[in-house]
């Protein structure tokens, strides 16, 4: 344990932070001040599965959130696509660790920006008798495109939007994938998409992940070093052997 203690500490003083990189990136969001419209917190009906025709009538509460400041009729709408990370709320829309890229694209497009929480995340949690993993099988990214398909509907109905409003979907990681899967299953709905770090390959081991890691760690460009990437590798494998042994170190 006292390996891995001290191997932590040194990773601390090792590696660097970028110079203005996630402090002053996170100092910046803190201070932007918020929206002077919109940002509000709703709910609308949603169906519970997509594909079942004999639970059509089985559904849920499932929130958004809505920022008009930036928006001009005829703009886009730029949707953050919700997921696994901090639970959303109604500062998604204008600083979050979600979808900042599309808030500060927002005022130059005229965007109108939304949020849509993931079903299952927050406030957005289907009722259910049911428990155990079987309370969870609507909990997918088939169904959760679906979702985006039927917000879609909701919000064009809410906000008089024309069928030729451009919609651009933004996430990063699993909420990139949900994004990209509703531009490839949605073209007809989505008109682009934005999926930062989104693992679209699945595979149980994927070594590649620990590469760009170990890469970004000896990047200097981003305060990294080669001491940085071996003292985090030195403290992986005390860990490693460890947890291999009978009895803690």
């Amino acid at each position: 344990m006292m390996r891995s203690v001290i191997a932590a500490a040194l990773a601390t003083t090792v590696c660097g932070l970028p110079r203005g990189g996630m402090r002053a990136a996170l100092r910046d969001a803190a201070n932007r001040p918020p929206p002077t419209t919109g940002s509000d917190d709703l709910f609308f009906t949603q169906r519970l599965d997509h594909f079942d025709a004999s639970l059509k009538n089985e559904t849920f509460q499932q929130r958004y959130f809505v920022n008009t400041t930036f928006y001009e009729p005829g703009g886009p709408v730029f949707l953050c696509c919700g997921g696994e990370g901090p639970a959303l709320d109604e500062t998604v829309l204008y600083h979050s660790v979600h979808c900042n890229d599309m808030t500060e694209l927002a005022p130059e497009a005229g965007a109108l920006l939304l949020a849509l929480e993931h079903r299952y995340y927050g406030a957005s949690i289907p009722p259910s008798t049911e428990r155990g993993a079987a309370r969870l099988r609507h909990l997918t990214s088939h169904q959760a495109v679906g979702d985006v398909a039927t917000f879609h509907a909701h919000v064009s109905d809410a906000f008089n939007l024309s069928a030729a409003t451009k919609w651009v979907t933004f996430g990063g990681s699993y909420p990139g994938m949900v994004s990209g899967f509703a531009r490839l299953r949605l073209p007809h709905l989505i008109h682009a998409s934005v999926s930062s770090s989104a693992p679209w390959h699945a595979k149980a081991d994927m070594a590649e992940y620990n590469d760009v890691v170990a890469d970004a760690l000896a990047n200097e460009a981003v305060g990294g070093s080669d001491a940085c990437r071996d003292v985090v590798a030195t403290g992986h494998a005390s860990i490693k052997e460890q947890l291999e042994t009978s009895t803690a170190a």
